[in-house]
């Protein structure tokens, strides 16, 4: 397996996951599914309730990406907030989307109710809250938002976390789970129905159309199928017409043992960015999971300094007894605030997902239903609200300029600036630098074994150059997200093809 960084996940470490074959030949299908996270199953379950023959393609393995670094939380507020969305949408479409994300946790809860699934799903509330009376008025103003909307809400003062809270929003039946064991859940009840699942096989390109027929090119065969999701949550295989409205983030993840008794919910504080929290499992309640810390990908020199102030706020806060685990995660953020879900712009029978912000396991699930029922030729209600197909140029059009700002930054400034260190000899052992040789930048990685590895710092994607990520030990690109490991390999789309390598005697 290609490891997706240096740290894993508290849901790695409890599960012991079943493995599941690569693809080694052409293979045809009703529909095949690029990605296995909660999207990817979600949808290729429900299709295959439906009698469609369906193939799951996974670059790595399941619930490798985003899905299985996420933190659990499954709820119907709406990021940055249930007021913006209304603003922004007018009641009526904002009422949809929470009826929709309340509708997505309907279907985990079932899916873990008829398929047996173990993942500790909970029904517990949510709590929106602000530390100083400056937050006050916002806290206020959401709860009127999510009465409008018709969410079960209430203000509360002064609890219930151990700390000084000045006023908090109550919102109930919200709900918690471990998603790598969800998505293994999904997984073996998809395999047992005669379901097609390969892991280790990256999906390289989409041919196009011949008839009735794609064909999706991987590293093991080609795939034929009538339909094609693009389940990823990256916007995969250079799709030009979602990839200008999405943008990657990252986000950090502590596991911390407290001895504080912190009740079962959901939290998230009013701080810009935004720090959220949750008992790590119901056998383990003084283990709580916090994270925070978000910036753009590739927006900071020193991606371990985030970890180094989430642990402050969990120590300024709580009474720690341990940091036991660190992740950091990927997700991308669309330029208007909700995902894009459904058929591709000009690709008919391409259904794409992505954009869902860190609300990525609620609107995986509920990709799930909008994509399959796109498949199927069923109406949806909610499906013209997710449509990649939309335009809403006010709320798209400054995240999508400084989207453009940000890529046009890197793209230009990262080649005119030289290199982080002036000699390969300069890259400290278990890291990678930048380093320019007789005219040519390279990206050099030297192991704990002092042995090293030049590569061309060349994102295969787009043609931006990456970056070194020292809390993960992988290369990041920061205009679309591309993620590699510390040798080259691909991790995380959009890229379909490792960095190359470049002869270090001829470097040096």
């Amino acid at each position: 397996m290609i490891s997706s960084g240096r740290n894993r996940a508290y849901w790695e470490q409890r599960l012991r996951q079943q493995e599941y074959p690569t693809l080694e030949a052409d293979t045809h299908v009703d529909v095949v599914v690029v990605g296995a996270g909660i999207t990817g199953l979600s949808t290729a379950l429900r299709l295959q309730r439906e009698g469609r023959r369906v193939a799951v393609l996974e670059l790595n393995r399941i619930g490798s990406g985003t899905t299985g670094h996420s933190t659990g939380h499954l709820d119907a507020h709406v990021e940055p907030s249930l007021d913006n969305l209304i603003h922004q949408l007018g009641r009526a479409q904002a009422r949809l989307v929470v009826e929709s994300r309340l509708a997505a946790i309907d279907q985990v809860e079932r899916n873990c109710r008829e398929l047996s699934i173990d993942c500790d799903f909970q029904r517990i509330p949510a709590y929106y809250y602000c530390e100083t009376a400056e937050g006050r008025e916002q806290v206020t103003r959401e709860l009127a938002a999510a009465q409008r909307l018709g969410l079960r809400s209430e203000l509360r003062n002064g609890d219930p976390l151990p700390f000084t809270i000045e006023l908090s929003l109550r919102l109930a039946r919200q709900a918690r789970f471990s998603p790598l064991a969800y998505v293994q859940g999904l997984a073996k009840a998809f395999v047992e129905a005669d379901g097609l699942l390969f892991e280790q096989t990256r999906a390289e390109n989409i041919e196009g159309r011949s008839g009735q027929t794609c064909e999706v090119k991987t590293s093991g065969g080609i795939v034929t199928a009538h339909d094609v999701i693009l389940a990823g949550h990256s916007p995969m295989l250079g799709l030009f017409s979602t990839e200008p409205r999405v943008y990657p983030q990252q986000s950090y993840v502590l596991g911390v043992r407290v001895a504080d008794d912190v009740p079962d919910a959901l939290y998230w504080d009013t701080d810009e960015p935004y720090h959220y929290t949750r008992l790590a499992m119901s056998d383990e309640p003084d283990l709580l999971i916090i994270g925070g810390e978000d910036h753009p990908t590739g927006s900071v020199d020193n991606e371990q300094a985030s970890f180094n102030a989430l642990e402050q706020y969990a120590y300024e806060r709580y009474d720690v007894k341990q940091i036991e685990q660190r992740w950091s995660h990927e997700l991308w953020v669309s330029a208007d605030g909700l995902p894009y879900i459904g058929e591709v712009p000009g690709m008919e029978g391409v259904q794409i997902a992505t954009g869902f912000a860190g609300d990525g396991l609620t609107y995986g699930s509920l990709a799930g239903q909008l994509l399959s029922d796109a498949v199927l030729g069923k109406e949806n209600p909610w499906a013209g609200i997710y449509t990649p197909s939309r335009v809403r140029p006010l709320a798209s059009a400054k995240k999508m300029t400084a989207g453009v700002l940000h890529i046009a930054r890197h793209f230009v400034g990262d080649r005119l600036a030289g290199g982080e260190v002036d000699s390969i000899e300069d890259v400290p052992p278990g890291e990678g630098r930048l380093v320019q040789i007789n005219g040519e930048k390279l990206a050099v990685y030297r192991d704990d074994r002092d042995r090293v590895r030049a590569m061309s710092p060349v994102c295969q994607h787009r043609g931006c150059l990456v970056q070194w990520n020292n809390a993960e030990r992988t290369w990041d690109c920061p205009c679309h997200g591309g993620r590699y490991d510390a040798q080259g390999r691909v991790i995380m789309g959009p890229p379909t093809s490792d960095l190359p390598v470049r002869d270090v005697r001829a470097a040096k």
